[in-house]
């Protein structure tokens, strides 16, 4: 058997801003709706989830073809081997294979796949708990060759591809918030003011005391926030409102 040699092609990628979700979100018994990984909008087919581009050259060139999906971490500068990701995919194609200690799901290609010449994947990923990652065992580097029951897959060399990275989009935002800059001048980078605390409760109400630690009495001052404004004052004082991110 001749090895195919092209890399797969991805033409619909997933979200780079993806919602993860815990195993309370995902759970069929808690009668909550299946949260399936997105395609990203842009794709150039419209297509909803995502999806490979299947080779007609397979056809006769593999036995039993199958596609691996895996979740795994992000190479770097510091680190370039790619390791098994924490968070569990999911599947509902009775027909596909899962690789839990890989955290892998092999997909077959079918005839319909063939016909048409892609195929899409709906997949889950389960977002663990502080407790359940830290009883998680080490990073190791997925395997390329993998049995399970009476199976042998073996991942041709040189047709992996990775995907876009994904990113949790509340992480992204909760970062997005707790870097914000603190209130500086417009002509130079200095700390003008002190809030205690720095941070309100999510659901927002809580009271927030703002002190300025520079004032130019000379100087019109007023403080402007998106969902009200205060008169001047040396030690103004608010109550932050509830989260948008929530």
């Amino acid at each position: 058997m001749t090895e195919p040699i092209q890399q797969l092609q991805i033409i619909a990628e997933p979200k780079a801003f993806y919602r993860e979700r815990y195993g309370s979100e995902l759970d069929k018994s808690e009668n909550v709706a299946k949260r399936y990984i997105r395609a990203a909008e842009e794709n150039q087919f419209k297509l909803e989830y995502p999806t490979i581009e299947i080779s007609g050259a397979w056809y006769e060139a593999i036995h039993h073809p199958y596609i691996r999906v895996a979740s795994v971490t992000v190479p770097n500068e510091h680190v370039s081997t790619t390791c098994v990701h924490p968070y569990p995919l999911g599947a509902d194609d009775p027909a596909a294979v899962e690789d839990r200690p890989n955290n892998a799901i092999y997909f077959p290609i079918s005839n319909d796949d063939f016909m048409s010449g892609r195929k899409s994947f709906l997949l889950t990923r389960k977002k663990l708990l502080q407790k359940e990652l830290r009883s998680h065992s080490p990073f190791r580097i997925i395997d390329s060759t993998k049995r399970l029951d009476d199976n042998v897959f073996d991942v041709f060399p040189g047709t992996s591809v990775l995907s876009q990275v994904m990113i949790d989009e509340m992480n992204q935002k909760r970062d997005e918030v707790t870097t914000a800059p603190t209130g500086t001048t417009n002509d130079q980078d200095e700390k003008f003011a002190i809030c205690a605390p720095e941070r309100g409760n999510w659901g927002g109400g809580d009271n927030i005391l703002m002190v300025l630690t520079k004032l130019d009495r000379k100087k019109a001052l007023h403080h402007e926030f998106d969902w009200e404004q205060l008169r001047h004052s040396r030690a103004p004082s608010f109550s932050n409102p509830r989260s948008v991110f929530e």
